[in-house]
C-alpha cells in the first residue's frame, strides 16, 4: 500500500497527546483569554497549546519575513555594505508591515497621534505647577509677602 502525502492517524495521534507535555512561548492564560473573548470554548488544554503553537509559528514567520526585509533596506543603502562597521540591523515599522501585509494582514497607522505629554488635559494651566507655567516656585502674585 502507497503511503499518501501528509500525516496518518497515528502520527496525528501521538502529536495530540504530546501537547499535553508541551509549554508553549504562548502561555496558556493569553490563550485561553483570547479564545473566550472570541467565543470559543474548550477545556481540552491541547486544543488551546495547539492554537498557541500555531500563534507562535505565525509569529515566528513574521519576524523572519521582516528580519528578511530588514536585511534587503540596509543592502540597499548606498555607501553601506562590506565596509560598514556596524552591522546591526534596526526593525522598522515598514518591515513589521510589509511582511504582515504578504500574510494578509492590513497595518495602517491611527488617523491622529498624541505629539505631546499634555494631550487630552485642560486647556487651563491651572492643573499644573508652576514651574511649568514659567514661574519659579514662591513667586508672583499667588505668593503671600514675607511679614518681618
Amino acid at each position: 500500500m502507497e503511503r499518501s502525502k501528509g500525516l496518518d492517524h497515528e502520527e496525528v495521534a501521538r502529536f495530540v497527546a504530546s501537547l499535553s507535555d508541551y509549554h508553549p512561548v504562548i502561555p496558556d492564560e493569553l490563550v485561553r483569554y483570547y479564545l473566550a473573548k472570541s467565543g470559543f470554548q474548550c477545556d481540552d488544554v491541547r486544543v488551546e497549546r495547539l492554537v498557541a503553537l500555531a500563534a507562535q509559528k505565525f509569529l515566528a514567520d513574521v519576524c523572519m519575513e521582516a528580519l528578511s526585509h530588514a536585511r534587503s533596506r540596509q543592502h540597499a543603502i548606498p555607501g553601506k555594505g562590506k565596509q560598514a562597521i556596524d552591522t546591526r540591523l534596526v526593525l522598522s515599522t515598514e518591515d513589521l508591515e510589509r511582511a504582515l501585509r504578504e500574510y494578509g494582514v492590513n497595518m495602517q497607522k491611527p488617523p491622529y497621534y498624541a505629539d505631546s505629554e499634555v494631550v487630552g488635559e485642560p486647556e487651563s494651566s491651572a492643573s499644573r505647577p508652576r514651574e511649568q507655567q514659567g514661574q519659579a516656585p514662591g513667586s508672583g502674585a499667588a505668593s503671600e509677602p514675607k511679614q518681618s
